[in-house]
């Protein structure tokens, strides 16, 4: 998806956060959970739905429970960042 991620139905998410995790990060696991779109699942969280988030770092923090860099968390199938990715495109290289 070109403006953002797409998270598939039956993903799965880390139920645990970590203590690194912002506060908007854990009101925003929260309230996917109120949603019913994140349901506890075998000790994870499972996405019910497909759900889209405009964001990489967002993504990734609401996958880990924490708060990461998500143009550096997200790579591809050889491994190489978002980060990277981008830049490529940006430089035309």
């Amino acid at each position: 998806m070109a403006d953002g991620f797409v998270v598939f139905k039956d993903s799965l998410a880390r139920v645990e956060e970590t203590v690194f995790i912002h506060d908007h990060m854990r009101e925003q696991r929260q309230l996917l959970q109120e949603r019913g779109v994140l349901a506890p699942m075998n000790r994870k969280l499972v996405f019910t739905q497909d759900f889209h988030f405009s964001s990489p770092s967002t993504t990734a923090g609401l996958l880990v429970g924490s708060s990461p860099n998500g143009r550096r968390a997200w790579k591809d199938a050889s491994r190489k960042t978002l980060k990277a990715i981008q830049d490529v495109r940006v430089s035309g290289v």
